[in-house]
Formats: structure tokens, sequence, C-alpha cells
């Protein structure tokens, strides 16, 4: 499957980015876990717009670029598409909420990359592609959860550089 993908970052990181050819990978407490990330497009988003969004809005760089890769690779766990995936997710995600609550802590405290970790030590998926959630992170921050997604957003999260297999830098 081969999907394309939007990465946005400082002037000065992406150019080390296009010369050396390797991407700095998030923490672990992101959204799908630990990997690269990149914006991807479908019907209601675009992947590029959200990246310059992302650059601008979010992380208020005045100098970016804006790479566009190809990514390659029949194993990815698809939680968009795909709903034995889509199930199986919803399954594991269900038992995390009961064990939390179980231990006595608030719902509203858990954290959703707890299962990309586990999914992470227990799968050798190369990536993980997912809607997100885009909607003000200052409310989202302060615990105010919204019902209505104003902003979807395609999140591919690559967990093996070796899945990237182009890459170029998009004018702006």
């Amino acid at each position: 499957m081969r999907k394309i993908g939007y990465h946005s970052t400082s002037e000065e990181q992406g150019m080390k980015i296009l010369s050396q050819k390797i991407f700095f990978e998030s923490s672990e407490k992101n959204w799908l876990g630990k990997g690269i990330y990149f914006w991807g497009s479908s019907d209601i988003c675009n992947g590029f717009d959200e990246a310059q969004w992302w650059a601008v809005k979010y992380k208020k760089f005045t100098k970016y670029l804006i790479i566009e890769v190809e990514i390659d690779s029949n194993n990815f766990l698809d939680l968009i598409d795909n709903e034995e995936h889509k199930s199986k997710f919803g399954i594991i995600k269900d038992r995390f909420i009961e064990k939390h609550i179980e231990a006595g802590k608030n719902v509203q405290d858990f954290e959703e990359y707890l299962i990309f970790k586990i999914i992470d030590n227990e799968f050798d998926f190369d990536f993980i592609i997912a809607f997100t959630h885009g909607s003000d992170f200052r409310y989202r921050k302060i615990g105010f959860n919204f019902n209505v997604v104003t902003r979807p957003q395609i999140q591919i999260c690559v967990k093996k550089h070796n899945c990237i297999v182009a890459l170029k830098r998009m004018e702006i």
C-alpha cells in the first residue's frame, strides 16, 4: 500500500532531513505512539494544508518546510478503512479503560498513547494511519471535550524508516 504524507518542520530541521534523509522520531506520548508523523489526505481533509496549519498556527514557525513523502508497506494498522483493525483496536482500548477505572483512576485522565505503546511492543507494524481530532488544543488541554469534529485530520505514524521510499520539498 502506498500512502503520501506531509511533514512540516522548521526550515533548519527540514534542510537536515532533506540532506540526510533521516527524520526525528517523536516520543511515545504522541497521538499514535512513537514514530515519525505525517499528515495524510482524504476526501474530507488535505494533508498538505494540515501540515501548513501545524507549522504556522500550532508551532508558530516563521520559516518552515513541508516535505512530501511516499510510504510503501503492506504491514500497517489501518484505523480508517479496515473494519477488522478498527474493531480490534476498540476491544483493546475498552480493556485498557476498564483496567484504568478498576485501578481507581478517573477515565478523563486516560492517555490513549498507552494503547499504542502496547501495540508497538506486541506487533511489528511499519506504520499506523488514523483519523485524529484537530480541534483547538487550548480547550483539550484543560479537559474540554468536543463532540463535533470541525477539523478532521489524518495522521500517519511511521514506525520503520525503511518504508519511506521517496521524499521531496514542497513549494509553500
